[in-house]
């Protein structure tokens, strides 16, 4: 794989999903991002989702890998929880900021995190092995 990505379904209370509104293309998208070098995937979606959005979480599970073979890349999708931090109205990666029931998802997405959302919702310690278009092959382990 050529890049890592650390992304984060963050639920607030309510069981609402935090999304970021990216400012380099007007979707919204999980607060996370690349994983840098000399830090690990759960590092990276700690310091993505501060970054983003203000808010220190802690991480409570993986629940999916995701490759893309086309543009070498894999995607590891976490669950996790607000623990403190205030949520920042703007940033260099953020335009905006919002909660969304899972019912009520924004229609302008990245594409798959909707399904990904869904499946992250629904996650049990069962592995899961599902093969979805663009040759993304979705992987659901046990705890991480």
């Amino acid at each position: 794989m050529k890049t890592l990505g650390a992304f984060t379904v963050v639920r607030n209370s309510d069981k609402h999903i935090l999304l970021v509104k990216r400012r380099d293309f007007p979707l919204w998208d999980l607060p996370g991002g690349r994983v840098e070098k000399g830090e690990n995937t759960e590092q990276a979606a700690v310091r993505e989702t501060f970054e983003e959005t203000g808010f220190v979480i802690s991480l409570e599970q993986l629940t999916g890998i995701y490759d893309n073979i086309e543009r070498a890349d894999r995607q590891y999708i976490f669950t996790g929880k607000i623990i403190s931090g205030t949520a920042i109205k703007s940033g260099p990666e953020t335009a905006k900021l919002q909660f969304f029931s899972i019912h009520h998802l924004p229609f302008l997405m990245v594409p798959h995190r909707k399904m990904q959302i869904k499946k992250s919702c629904q996650h049990t310690d069962s592995p899961i092995f599902q093969e979805i278009r663009d040759n993304w092959l979705i992987k659901y382990i046990k705890n991480h």
